[in-house]
């Protein structure tokens, strides 16, 4: 007797779970039941019972999952798919500005980018607004197919004492502006 109460537990259970993937039909449950001592009544109350757990057990699973996703979406500014940049670099070959406000009365500005720190200085002079402006191209790019832009600029700036300041400085841009376009400015040179 225990032995057919567990396995008329145990056909329960298939059958709920068979009911529910939807791959046993009503002839099928009448069968089988008949051989548990089921009425197929009672199979069939079991088998539409299983469906309906299954079916709201479903319902409460997608809700759960969307309540879980939804604040997660929001709160990450999840938009749709952004739009794919180039695969383009920029190089700012601009011309780098010297600020001389930090060197009284200089006289004459020669200025040079080079590899290894290793260039000769070039005479600067003052654009059409009064600029000391120092392009990145010959004779200033030193040897000529030095690799630009250079992160570095040799000024020699001499003094009307007949001093000379004769630095290296690191040339500075503005951040990346963001997004597709990661163009940059390059920052004037300070010399002291």
């Amino acid at each position: 007797m225990l032995l057919q109460l567990l396995l008329r537990e145990r056909f329960l259970a298939l059958l709920a779970l068979y009911a529910t993937a939807g791959t046993i039909t009503s002839v099928a449950v009448g069968d089988l039941s008949r051989g548990f001592g089921l009425t197929t009544s009672d199979a069939e109350r079991a088998a539409d019972s299983a469906r309906r757990r299954y079916a709201d057990a479903m319902k409460n699973r997608s809700l759960a999952a969307l309540m879980m996703v939804l604040p997660l979406m929001l709160a990450t500014g999840c938009t749709p798919a952004p739009v794919a940049c180039p695969a383009v670099g920029f190089v700012n070959l601009d011309a780098v500005q010297l600020d001389l406000s930090g060197v009284s009365g200089a006289l004459a500005v020669s200025a040079c980018f080079g590899t290894n720190d290793r260039c000769t200085p070039v005479p600067v002079t003052r654009d059409s607004s009064g600029r000391w402006m120092v392009p990145q191209k010959s004779p200033f790019v030193q040897p000529d197919n030095a690799p630009v832009p250079i992160s570095r600029i040799r000024v020699v700036a001499t003094r009307p004492d007949k001093s000379i300041s004769d630095h290296l400085y690191g040339i500075e841009h503005t951040p990346p502006r963001g997004g597709c376009d990661n163009t940059y400015e390059l920052i004037p040179v300070k010399v002291a």
